[in-house]
């Protein structure tokens, strides 16, 4: 591991230590620790059970924009991908860019055998990245937008309008011509950079001129999201928050959002504390309670990552 990256990893475990630190002094660790405990232990199991289902959604999704490009690699070696990219966003100093690099390697090196331009298998990935994205913004701007004098009271109403003007920009992002955003700046890059960037844009529009895959493949990611947040609306129906299941679905895909942000490991800390905020705020619970239900979705999300480690170490270690 290189300096530069050996001090990005140091800079990101800071930051993230620094927000759960914060967390952790702003609410009662007795209450806490009494809260998640009185948690009936199935109610842990049905969060990484919705883990474990958005994952197989999301793998799906990967499967049909691969095949989109005629790639066809085996469901099980992608969800086998999946699972690593969990352990990799958040063992890696390059966190979740890191992983995506991993995923790709490993595309590359079950197509070895076959003639497939890398631009297609780099495209099909970050199509998928990108559609996560789109499928979490569809739910979250709107919401941002109706609930803005709730959520940000304290803030300009010029927030709510960028809220808008982002929503909108995503949208265009699906149906506008990829090389529209970018021939204006086409005369400035290198050659090379150039020509990769002409080159995903003809790629590109093996999706777009395919709608029902487009579709479907959101579909996945609204069902992914629906598997995540339904895990944690049993949690916070176990310890009593009143808030009901479209603005929990919601507040998780603006917590998720959030977490995209490359301030921290695998986006924890940034998630939990939106989440936190962001429930106690629409529900009038405590500080206390929001934490704990944000505390027992990161120790699913940890746990899922471990199994991710495992599958990893027994692909390259224990697989004859």
């Amino acid at each position: 591991m290189s300096f530069k990256k050996s001090g990005a990893f140091a800079i990101k475990l800071l930051v993230t230590g620094a927000i759960l630190a914060f967390l952790f002094s702003i609410v009662d660790i007795q209450e806490v620790s009494t809260a998640i405990t009185t948690i009936p232990v199935w109610t842990f199991l049905v969060v990484i059970g919705g883990y474990f289902t958005a994952l197989f959604f999301g793998t799906v999704r990967w499967s049909i924009l691969l095949s989109a490009q005629g790639i066809t690699i085996p469901l099980s070696h992608l969800l086998a991908y999946n699972f690593s990219w969990m352990f990799y966003s958040i063992a890696l100093p390059g966190g979740k860019l890191g992983a995506e690099a991993i995923r790709i390697f490993q595309i590359l090196a079950d197509t070895k055998d076959v003639i497939t331009p890398r631009e297609k298998i780099v495209i099909a990935s970050l199509m998928d990245r990108v559609i996560a994205i789109l499928a979490l913004a569809l739910v979250a701007l709107p919401f941002f937008i109706v609930m803005r004098e709730t959520i940000i009271a304290e803030f300009s109403p010029f927030v709510g309008a960028l809220a808008a003007i982002g929503f909108v920009g995503l949208i265009a992002l699906a149906f506008v011509p990829f090389e529209f955003f970018f021939r204006p700046f086409l005369r400035f890059m290198p050659p090379t950079v150039a020509s990769v960037v002409s080159s995903m844009g003809g790629v590109l529009t093996a999706y777009r001129r395919r709608p029902f895959l487009f579709a479907s493949t959101l579909i996945l990611s609204f069902l992914m999201n629906l598997a995540l947040a339904g895990g944690l609306f049993v949690i916070t129906t176990a310890l009593g928050i009143p808030v009901s299941f479209f603005e929990l679905f919601s507040v998780f895909c603006i917590s998720m959002l959030a977490a995209i942000v490359p301030f921290t490991i695998g986006g924890i800390g940034v998630r939990e504390g939106t989440l936190v905020f962001l429930v106690s705020t629409i529900s009038g619970a405590s500080l206390t309670l929001s934490f704990s239900a944000s505390l027992i979705m990161l120790g699913a999300s940890l746990a899922v990552a471990a199994i991710g480690g495992v599958v990893e170490f027994y692909r390259h270690y224990l697989r004859s």
